[in-house]
């Protein structure tokens, strides 16, 4: 019986650590017109990163979910979550809709 915490392993959270170029750049940029960022500043700087993390777990889903057929034959791939068993695609997938959307929607209201 897979566990809800399985379902996220897909989504690769650890490697959000990547995604911190978004801050920074933001950060360099307002650094070279000479600007310091507000409140407000700072605020969409960190939803920038949120949304860059959220489409890129997406991307990792989805890429988990091309690649089980190859990884069941891998021998230490097929320990991951979907060429396992331990979770099934198709619940993945909602959980995977749903993170595209609440990134489109943050990108939209941002």
């Amino acid at each position: 019986m897979p566990t809800w915490l399985e379902y996220l392993r897909p989504l690769r959270f650890d490697h959000w650590i990547k995604n911190l170029v978004v801050p920074v750049g933001s950060l360099l940029a307002l650094a070279a017109r000479r600007e310091y960022p507000d409140a407000g500043d700072m605020g969409a700087i960190l939803l920038a990163f949120v949304v860059s993390g959220l489409v890129s777990s997406v991307n990792y889903a989805v890429n988990e979910v091309l690649d089980a057929p190859f990884d069941a034959r891998h021998p230490t791939k097929r320990d991951r979550p979907i060429p396992s068993g331990r979770v099934r695609v198709g619940p993945l997938l909602v959980l995977t809709a749903a993170l595209a959307f609440l990134a489109f929607g943050l990108t939209w209201w941002l």
